[in-house]
């Protein structure tokens, strides 16, 4: 992956990230990066997998029973409204 592809966004690596190098100029023939200990970067707990907390959100939501049920009020009040002159 380039540096533009890492900085787009999430990628199929996001859950199992990749260490990245950057370079001021290239390596010289026959030098080679020496392997990192990743535990030295990235902690590790006892815990595997996701933790995710999810917290609802109804705001998107339309509730059609309590519409129905408010219906006929709402009408209402928009007809007495509309008695009102406009201005």
């Amino acid at each position: 992956m380039t540096e533009a592809e890492i900085f787009r966004g999430s990628n199929v690596f996001d859950a199992n990230p990749f260490l990245y190098y950057r370079f001021a100029r290239p390596l010289k023939e026959g030098v080679k990066i020496p392997p990192t200990d990743l535990k030295l970067i990235h902690g590790e707990t006892s815990k595997f997998g996701f933790s995710i907390e999810v917290q609802p959100d109804s705001s998107f939501i339309q509730n059609d029973k309590l519409i129905e049920l408010t219906k006929d009020a709402y009408n209402e009040q928009t007809k007495a409204i509309e008695k009102f002159p406009a201005g």
